[in-house]
Parts: C-alpha cells; sequence; structure tokens
C-alpha cells in the first residue's frame, strides 16, 4: 500500500499542524513508521539533536518519537490489513515490515493497551480515534500573543461607596 492513504488519513486527522510537524509525520509515513532512531529522522529532516526532536513534537501537541512512529506502523498495518493484506492477520504483515512477529504484537499492544484482534474488531476510523485522544493540538505562538490595548482603551477603575469596581 503505497503511503498516500496513510498520508491522508493523518493529515485529515491532525490538520493543525506546522510544515515542521507535517515534516517529521510525513517522514515516519513515507517509512511505515520504521525510520530507525531519532537520530536518523533527526539527521533527515535537518534537526540538530532529537531533544530539539522532543520539543517540535510537544510543541505540535504530538506523542515522543517512539510512540508517534508505534502509532504510525500500526495505523499502516490497519490500512493494509483493510486492503486485505495477509487476510487481516499481523504475521504476514510484520513479516513485510520486516520485524519479528512477537515484537510487532507487543508494539501494537504497547501502543494502543489492545490486542491486534481488537484492533481489528474496532477498525480503522476507532483506532485513528484512539491515536486521535493521545493528541492535543497547541494553540500557535502567534494566537498565544497577549493582546496589547492602549492606555486610553483600559478602564479607569471607578470608586462608589468606599468600594472599587471597574
Amino acid at each position: 500500500m503505497p503511503p498516500l492513504a496513510l498520508g491522508s488519513l493523518l493529515e485529515g486527522a491532525l490538520p493543525w499542524l506546522s510544515p515542521d510537524g507535517r515534516a517529521v509525520l510525513n517522514l515516519l509515513v513515507c517509512s511505515n513508521g520504521r525510520v530507525g532512531s531519532a537520530q536518523t529522522l533527526c539527521q533527515r529532516i535537518g534537526l540538530r539533536s532529537r531533544f530539539q526532536l522532543n520539543r517540535l513534537l510537544r510543541r505540535e501537541g504530538l506523542p515522543a518519537y517512539e510512540e508517534l512512529s508505534g502509532w504510525v506502523c500500526v495505523l499502516h498495518w490497519m490500512l493494509q490489513a483493510d486492503a486485505g493484506v495477509g487476510r487481516g492477520s499481523l504475521l504476514p504483515l510484520a513479516r513485510e515490515a520486516p520485524m519479528e512477529p512477537a515484537t510487532s504484537y507487543r508494539l501494537v499492544r504497547r501502543v494502543t493497551n489492545h490486542s491486534w484482534k481488537d484492533l481489528r474488531r474496532a477498525g480503522t476510523a476507532e483506532v485513528l480515534r484512539w491515536f486521535q485522544q493521545r493528541v492535543h493540538p497547541t494553540q500557535r505562538q502567534d494566537e498565544l500573543r497577549p493582546v496589547v490595548r492602549s492606555f486610553a482603551e483600559t478602564p479607569s477603575p471607578t470608586w462608589d461607596s468606599g468600594r472599587r469596581s471597574t
């Protein structure tokens, strides 16, 4: 399955991402979540360190690298299973990754807190909803800037019977 389906799915689920956040996600999508180490990802997108990557992910409201790559991998497998690859079983999908079958089952359990059988019963839309519950859209820096009011716009306090009111 080309990464286009997975990329479109995640782009619709995470519309608030900045270009930097989208670059990280697109690189993970292109490799189906299996980039390697965080340092490898940093080198490919031009970040200096894994700490800079961690700050970027936190700022974007995304989980840490290891969890995010796991979610991308699981969602890729869900789309593959929906397309009929491996008749819905995780074993052939894991071998295609290439990944040890036991490792893939542990990855699914660690990332989603559910078994592969539970994921297949729930369906891709529900698993995507679980992923969306793990991410937190954050406000952009330009949205966080305080509104500056001039002195003339600031209401002056008035005094009434010994109490101050605004």
